[in-house]
């Protein structure tokens, strides 16, 4: 293995060529570096440090071996460049973490606020030039300073972003001769037998935020675009993972029918991905599915970072310009990237566009993208309380007669199949005097949904209204307040879902003002913990909840229709307090 030149300048008449490569296991480095001799002399050494996704770091490592042979710098000194694979997530969190601000979705803030964490890691350099897989990057990072990157970057490669679906299910899609919109793909994801969905995750993976993006804006076209949303964000949390390889693992493994229903439905994947992957002829191709609109493919742009000196940016702009000809183009071809301009120099894939979309995601967009993702995707502390007065046991007409516990214990259900596993659930029941002289019986205290989920459905499967049970809302209010507060979790949600279908009806409990009173001297601010008041039918007081509500902070929804409480309890767990950036 050679070494490099640590001296002054190199020797005259040098004319031998040093290349080094480091292979780092586990840690996903690659390096290359190149210094110039051949049959010329050269004095000194201009070093230009480049930092590139991993899958076409190789690449350029090889374009800057064949073009550092004859390259020299403005005073004739030897061209030393250097190609280090890195994730362009470490990197932007290398960016922003020398700068001091956050990046949305990957710093987060101490429970308190002030000073940015970033979980970057600690052995990311920033380099001269960055090359990642996507301008996406660019624009989180403009988004929190401005001046951290150059306002435009060329592309030196290009690869689409693909639904990648098994060969055999792709079909229902209109694989191989239609263009499917992400509107169908979202109905297949939200409706009868859903597709079972996988991303890489979406903060820290380029086209796991163009799908989310393009997801996002075919749910802000739906009917009920609430419902929508958040039914697409918990499918794609409950498929998600942490890197690409993590993903492929989950196709098909085998033809047997049984394991290609068990095994993941569709992910969106680069194509180059989806390409590599079916090289290796597994038992299940994957088909890349062109789903329109188009998002905007992978465009590595080259990225001269601020700050450089001027003689290494005039040698970054002159290495880009040789990231062309015919040995550069085929030897992304290899890999399955297309040229910067979009066109293949491989077979195409079928169902592929001629031309495909080669432009950026909007920074509103994906600004607000990842605001919903990590909202609805952040762990949850929840105690849900349900009322169980006797009025609950009336039939409501438009369900079938069913009972007013009957369509809100159904909605409860259905809700808590959006809970993952990140998520800590209680449940409680209340009426008057369920427990001695205490409104409320805790039915399943609040522990993690490993713990929980089987006790929460037996629970929810044998809950009974009370026949001479009135409504002892007030107090079971603070009392549900205190007990999510005792354990107040800072990486959570924190908040009270109640489901009632009446005012207040205990002479012997405190009044209105007296909860309110209570509140305001328990709300903290650095500790917050939402109420979410659920109403049913024509008897509750919107007026009452949402003075509740207000003090607290959450929110109140009534559903005059009881039938109707479904989509409402949906649309009132995407009530979510802004997610620190």
């Amino acid at each position: 293995m050679g070494g490099r030149h640590r001296g002054p300048g190199l020797p005259k008449r040098v004319r031998a060529v040093i290349v080094a490569m480091v292979l780092v296991v586990g840690a996903g480095v690659f390096m290359l570096w190149r210094t110039a001799g051949g049959d010329e002399t050269c004095s000194g050494e201009l070093r230009l440090t480049i930092a590139a996704a991993p899958e076409i770091a190789p690449v350029l490592a090889h374009a800057s071996v064949r073009w550092s042979d004859t390259a020299r710098g403005p005073r004739g000194e030897c061209v030393a460049i250097e190609v280090t694979s890195a994730e362009p997530a470490d990197v932007a969190l290398a960016i922003a973490d020398r700068a001091g601000v956050a990046l949305a979705g990957l710093t987060s803030l101490a429970p308190a606020g002030g000073t940015p964490r970033s979980v970057a890691r600690s052995d990311v350099e920033i380099p001269d030039v960055w090359v990642p897989d996507s301008s996406t990057w660019l624009v989180r990072l403009r988004s929190a300073a401005p001046s951290l990157v150059p306002p435009q970057a060329l592309a030196v490669a290009t690869s689409p972003v693909v639904l990648a679906v098994p060969e055999p299910a792709a079909g229902a899609l209109g694989w191989p001769t239609q263009l499917p919109t992400w509107n169908l793909v979202m109905q297949r994801l939200t409706s009868g037998q859903p597709l079972r969905v996988g991303v890489v995750e979406p903060n820290r993976d380029a086209v796991g935020l163009a799908s989310l993006v393009a997801l996002g804006t075919a749910a802000a076209s739906a009917n009920d675009s609430d419902i929508a949303t958040v039914a697409i964000m918990r499918a794609l949390f409950a498929g998600r993972a942490a890197g690409v390889n993590d993903l492929l693992s989950r196709f098909p493994r085998s033809t047997d029918p049984a394991d290609v229903a068990d095994a993941l439905g569709a992910a969106p994947l680069a194509e180059r991905s989806l390409i590599a992957y079916n090289a290796t002829r597994p038992p299940v191709p994957l088909a890349a599915v062109y789903v329109q609109p188009a998002p905007p493919a992978l465009d590595y742009p080259y990225v001269v970072l601020p700050g450089l000196a001027t003689d290494r940016q005039r040698l970054a702009e002159r290495f880009r310009q040789a990231l062309a000809g015919d040995q550069y183009l085929d030897d992304l071809a290899e890999i399955g990237l297309r040229g910067p301009d979009g066109m293949a120099r491989f077979p195409a894939m079928p169902g592929a566009p001629a031309t495909i979309t080669t432009g950026q995601l909007d920074d509103e967009a994906v600004a607000k993208a990842l605001a919903t993702w990590v909202s609805l995707t952040r762990p949850s502390r929840m105690l849900a309380v349900i009322d169980i007065s006797g009025s609950m046991a009336y039939p409501v007409p438009s369900a079938g007669n069913a009972t007013r516990a009957q369509i809100a214990l159904e909605a409860a259900r259905q809700g808590m199949m959006l809970f993952d596993d990140s998520w800590s659930v209680g449940l409680w029941t209340f009426a008057t005097r369920l427990n001695g002289n205490v409104d409320h019986l805790e039915v399943v205290p609040i522990r993690p949904m490993t713990e929980n989920r089987d006790a929460l459905v037996a629970a929810l499967g044998t809950i009974r209204p009370d026949p001479v049970g009135n409504t002892g809302l007030y107090d079971t209010v603070l009392a549900a307040y205190q007990e999510v507060q005792s354990g107040w979790d800072p990486a959570a949600v924190n908040s009270v879902v109640l489901l009632t279908d009446g005012q207040n009806d205990d002479p012997d409990g405190i009044t209105l003002d007296q909860l309110i009173a209570s509140l305001q001297e328990l709300v903290d601010p650095q500790r917050p913990i939402q109420v979410i008041a659920i109403g049913i039918g024509d008897d509750v007081s919107q007026v009452e909840l949402e003075r509740i509500t207000s003090t607290t902070g959450g929110g109140t929804f009534i559903a005059r229709d009881p039938s109707a409480i479904g989509p409402i309890f949906l649309r009132a767990l995407s009530l979510r307090p802004p997610a620190p950036v």
